[in-house]
């Protein structure tokens, strides 16, 4: 997402910028050991940066470039597929509705993707009375090249979990689990947050502790790649502190919205709410 940031560093000079003009993920088939080596190739309009796809501390992660050029991680997906996500920022006075954003994955002469999309930009504020503008692409393997599209995001979290419990009198555990992923924290009993690896390392799960009138609620935010939420997975919260844990275990069905149409988003965003 955009952000436009003034930073007062003299009162006579105030400097404006924005940040993360694009936010791409990039879902294609193949194997980590396919992947790694293969170049990354992202070009708005003519202007185009490179990256090499690394291996990192563990055989199903890496980089495939830094924040200097790509801004690009990558990890293992479900299916014999790899995810790849791009944020970083171009020239914002440069863009214009109409770019078209190409992304292309090649190893050894090998095409492993080749798409390519004219953009229409969000509006993300101002700065120096220019617009900020973000394009929020996600790329999957059925998603068709060559469309003019506006480029929205999901505006959701993929689940957003609310749990009511008594006002805990001390510190107490919290356990968070999505399917077999699960994750813990120890929060305090004055309102508070905790980030879980849930999901997409990318875009880590929250848990909120909050004081209500006659008692309190656990708010756990699960931030998931579309692609891998389906319908029946199971959502777990576990509060142990004083006295008999408190636990939640729910199969949850999503529901689907394309923000941007179906034949840009062949794969819908998902969100549930569901409250106990």
């Amino acid at each position: 997402m955009a952000i436009a940031a003034c930073v007062d560093s003299n009162p006579s000079d105030i400097h404006c910028g924005c940040y993360d003009t694009y936010d791409i993920k990039a879902r294609i088939i193949a194997t980590p050991d396919a992947f790694v080596g293969s170049t990354i190739t992202l070009c708005i309009g003519t202007d185009c940066k490179e990256g090499i796809a690394t291996a990192g501390n563990a055989p199903d992660s890496g980089d495939c470039g830094n924040e200097s050029t790509l801004g690009c991680h990558w990890r293992m997906g479900p299916g014999g597929t790899v995810l790849i996500h791009m944020g970083s920022l171009f020239e914002y006075q440069t863009l214009r509705d109409g770019d078209t954003y190409r992304f292309k994955v090649e190893r050894d002469g090998n095409v492993l993707r080749d798409f390519s999309r004219s953009v229409v930009y969000t509006n993300t504020g101002r700065c120096d009375m220019n617009p900020c503008v973000s394009a929020v692409l996600r790329i999957d393997p059925e998603s068709p090249s060559g469309l003019t599209c506006t480029s929205r995001g999901c505006d959701n979290s993929t689940a957003t979990v609310l749990l009511n419990i008594p006002a805990m009198k001390s510190q107490f555990k919290l356990t968070a689990c999505w399917n077999d992923i699960c994750d813990n924290e120890y929060m305090t009993n004055s309102p508070d947050s905790a980030q879980l690896d849930l999901g997409d390392p990318e875009d880590h799960s929250w848990a909120f502790y909050e004081l209500r009138d006659g008692g309190a609620r656990i708010r756990l935010l699960f931030f998931g790649e579309p692609g891998e939420a389906h319908n029946g997975d199971r959502y777990r919260i576990r509060v142990e502190g004083v006295g008999d844990p408190i636990q939640l275990d729910q199969p949850l069905d999503y529901q689907e919205t394309w923000p941007n149409g179906s034949e840009c988003d062949p794969v819908p965003c998902k969100h549930v709410l569901f409250e106990q």
